[in-house]
């Protein structure tokens, strides 16, 4: 994520769904007093405790995860919800992954892409206009 992220034909329609599963993944697992996404939902009443990973371990964790598709959304729609969530989350995470960082891979690179203060920059056209892949060139 330290590079340059070039990201083209993102429909409308994705973003606004990437959004609406946000809002449900907020909804369903995110807890409100000590922050970051439990790994299951109320439901299960025989839970004694819900409980929150947030080390990679064969898979990412999905609070890793999360933090960094909070800030691509923040990035995308100028929800400063998202990035508010993000910055809880990483705060959560940030003890942790002082302590252990190799176990926090997905979560580190939340942060690099946090830290890197990232610009988007819209370009509106047909992608196979001439003016549209002499600005793609220019810009790699």
């Amino acid at each position: 994520l330290g590079e340059t992220e070039f990201t083209t034909g993102i429909k409308t329609e994705r973003i606004q769904l990437a959004e609406q599963l946000q809002v449900k993944q907020d909804e369903l697992f995110w807890d409100e007093e000590g922050f970051g996404y439990f790994s299951t939902t109320t439901a299960d009443v025989s839970l004694i405790r819900r409980k929150k990973e947030f080390e990679d371990n064969a898979t990412p964790s999905a609070n890793g995860i999360a933090a960094q598709n909070l800030l691509r959304l923040y990035l995308f729609t100028g929800n400063a919800d998202f990035k508010i969530r993000a910055e809880k989350l990483l705060a959560c995470i940030g003890q942790g992954m002082a302590r252990f960082p190799s176990a926090y891979a997905s979560a580190a690179q939340a942060l690099d892409f946090y830290r890197s203060n990232a610009q988007q920059i819209v370009l509106v056209g047909p992608q196979d206009s001439q003016p549209t892949q002499e600005f793609l060139r220019w810009l790699h």
